[in-house]
């Protein structure tokens, strides 16, 4: 009797194995974008805090898109000159990435700019030689391992207080709340 069971409990648990065993290794589909992310970190570092647009080729596909709360840049060109004029406005920039993640074809940034306000800012906001923090985050989206679409946003009212900016709210509805600065 026993020689009976043992067979197909053996049978059993041999093809259980067999069909477990054989089965492909689980793929991590965000793997691949996770190898980047070092890489990316030290390259995004090395444009923003040192200038070296060599690296905005290796990291940025030619037609890339990026976003912010200044407009929108398309390519190397646009960038570069959305790069000037902040670095005009912002001396002393130093741009800390505080964290990432990768879901999918898209990699998260959360970073922090520490800088002074030594340029004008758009039209009727001159230099205030202030410190200004700026907290952010930039969602990348990434075909075949390069930026395609760069969005960052940041608070800039918080921005705006750290000049010396003040909010008001309208007097009527014929008005419109315009940033008043601090004397």
């Amino acid at each position: 009797m026993k020689a009976k069971l043992f067979f197909p409990l053996l049978f059993c648990v041999a093809t259980t194995l067999l069909f477990t065993a054989c089965q492909p290794p689980a793929v991590n589909p965000d793997a691949a974008n996770e190898a980047l992310v070092k890489p990316m970190t030290e390259m995004i570092l090395d444009i923003w805090n040192n200038g070296n647009m060599a690296q905005l080729e290796q990291l940025y596909a030619p037609d890339f898109t990026r976003r912010d709360i200044g407009g929108t840049a398309k390519g190397y060109d646009e960038f570069k000159a959305s790069f000037e004029n902040i670095k005009k406005t912002y001396s002393n920039f130093k741009l800390t990435l505080k964290e990432s993640w990768v879901k999918g074809d898209k990699v998260t940034f959360v970073w922090n700019v520490s800088s002074t306000h030594s340029g004008p800012f758009g039209e009727g906001m001159p230099a205030t030689g202030k410190p200004v923090s700026i907290d952010g985050v930039s969602i990348l989206t990434l075909k075949d391992g390069k930026v395609v679409d760069d969005w960052a946003v940041f608070d800039q009212a918080s921005v705006l207080t750290q000049v010396g900016y003040t909010f008001q709210p309208p007097a009527t509805a014929a008005t419109t709340s315009e940033p008043t600065p601090v004397k």
